[in-house]
């Protein structure tokens, strides 16, 4: 079975191999993972991998993003609780309308998710009255 690598991993290998090099190293390193993905047949993938790479990049560098998702808009304010009350101070705020919640927020932090929408918590209560 064949091991393959996603375009995160080759991403985060980028980063690594980048990070903390001088301007003339740069380049170098940039051609031999070049070189990796063709030997590899991956090349193809290289727009998915610079796609990934701001965000590993983020992430490697211990900076958070927060994505909130409401049926309506959310005032600035709330924004500024929800990142204090997830310790977020400092990330990046994202917010996206999705009238499909009905209401409430959906708040996803880099990989976790804290479902606080009205269609989740009917969703646990009907669960919880059917149990």
């Amino acid at each position: 079975m064949k091991n393959k690598v996603t375009d995160t991993e080759l991403a985060r290998a980028l980063w690594q191999i980048t990070r903390d090099t001088t301007e003339e190293d740069l380049a170098e390193r940039v051609r031999v993972f070049v070189e990796y993905l063709h030997r590899y047949a991956m090349l193809h993938r290289g727009e998915r991998i610079a796609a990934c790479f701001p965000d590993v990049a983020r992430r490697c560098e211990g900076a958070a993003e927060i994505v909130l998702e409401s049926a309506q808009p959310i005032a600035k304010a709330l924004i500024a609780d929800i990142q204090q009350t997830l310790s977020c101070a400092d990330a990046t705020v994202i917010v996206k309308e999705n009238p499909a919640i009905a209401g409430g927020v959906i708040a996803r932090v880099n990989d976790v998710v804290y479902d606080m929408s009205v269609i989740a918590q009917l969703q646990r209560l009907t669960a919880h009255m059917i149990a």
